[in-house]
């Protein structure tokens, strides 16, 4: 009851989270947050104009193209870069010390960021270091990379399973800035889902005597995920089918696509309407290429088919997917046949027990603590905070 939250929120969730749960927002500046707005320290611009040239020298000592695609992008380059010198950083660090101002106000004692790679989280995850203040950043999805969370800015990064933290320690994070608590948005998924089956497939004009496939494109793949849907449905009149666009796509794509197959009109909906444990909980199996929400939907016990391009090259999977497909190599699909026979072989009720023991397996070492995430998370604030109050 004597613990204040500071939100430093990107501004396009302001409406999704702040004005749903009535949160006052304030803009991130000096005189909105009743703050002295910080100076740039005497001498920045001189050492901007000297790192800039150290810049330039060193990437012509490197060679004179930049080739991507046999396209030499270095000609454009060099502005791109003159602009985040000149203008970016000069910004950032202004955000930074106000950052700092903004932390000392209001008597700050922990930081805790989504990740420390983006632009907000790096920024008070930095500028929490810089005043001796605790940060925490918790894992917010499955990586197919571990560079996305190494080097560890923040002082811990809470991750989701053991697996992951050996994961990351095998690529040189260090044990002690690694703690597993798992993921709180995983703590809604253990339980009763907020819509039945019946009501979720109902309000979105489906049956819900029909098998039903969640799929859940990415972005870069999603007009290939949805013909690949579209042609298997074609296939199999008795399944229906709903797309749960990423929020950085355009459901209008795959509406639009739909006009194309006039078979399919009343068996496909898009939508995200509802919650994920419901949609998840309403589906008989989910089609994702690298998503979390795989993970997702095994805590909820519905299987999972991942799939990706036939002539994608170096395609990486985050480390639970990998597992799961080791196990269960049929289930993962590169076009339309292998899609309707992954779909096949989870129908055989003769593997219904080898499945369910990967899909154990993997909960244990990839989300043993759904259910308990949330206040474990809240356990490493308070202790690490407590302590960094004892030693001050």
């Amino acid at each position: 009851a004597d613990e204040r939250m500071v939100i430093a929120s990107d501004p396009r969730c302001q409406k999704e989270l702040l004005e749903k749960y009535g949160i006052p927002s304030i803009p991130f500046d000096a005189q909105a947050l009743g703050i002295k707005s910080p100076k740039l320290p005497a001498g920045f611009g001189k050492e901007l104009r000297q790192r800039w040239e150290k810049l330039v020298a060193a990437r012509k000592a490197m060679g004179p193209q930049m080739l991507f695609n046999q396209l030499d992008l270095w000609p454009i380059q060099p502005a791109y870069f003159r602009n985040l010198f000149f203008r970016r950083l000069p910004t950032a660090l202004e955000h930074f010390h106000l950052a700092k101002a903004l932390m000392q106000q209001y008597r700050v004692r922990a930081v805790v960021v989504a990740t420390d790679t983006h632009y907000v989280g790096q920024l008070f995850a930095r500028a929490a270091h810089s005043l001796n203040i605790y940060s925490l950043t918790i894992q917010h999805a499955m990586v197919t990379y571990p560079q996305v969370y190494l080097p560890v800015r923040s002082s811990q990064l809470a991750v989701m399973g053991d697996a992951v933290r050996d994961w990351l320690i095998q690529f040189g994070a260090s044990p002690d800035q690694l703690v597993v608590t798992g993921q709180p948005r995983f703590d809604v998924l253990v339980g009763a889902p907020k819509v039945s089956r019946q009501t979720l497939l109902g309000e979105l004009d489906l049956q819900p005597e029909r098998k039903t496939w969640l799929l859940a494109p990415e972005p870069l793949l999603g007009f290939w995920m949805r013909d690949m849907l579209f042609m298997a449905l074609e296939k199999l009149p008795q399944v229906q089918a709903i797309i749960r666009v990423h929020p950085f796509d355009n459901p209008l794509d795959y509406t639009m696509g739909l006009q194309y197959h006039p078979d399919l009109q009343g068996r496909v909906c898009v939508s995200r309407q509802h919650d994920v444990a419901s949609a998840l909980q309403a589906c008989d199996v989910v089609i994702t290429g690298r998503s979390t929400i795989g993970l997702e939907a095994l805590l909820v016990k519905t299987p999972v088919i991942t799939v990706w391009p036939p002539e994608s090259t170096g395609w990486a999977i985050p480390p639970y997917l990998q597992e799961y497909l080791e196990q269960a190599p049929l289930l993962q699909a590169q076009d339309s046949d292998a899609l309707l026979s992954a779909w096949d072989y989870l129908q055989n009720p003769e593997h219904s027990t080898l499945l369910e023991q990967i899909r154990q397996t993997i909960i244990r070492r990839y989300a043993h603590y759904a259910g308990r995430s949330t206040q474990r998370v809240i356990e490493v604030i308070r202790q690490q905070a407590w302590k960094e109050d004892a030693g001050a």
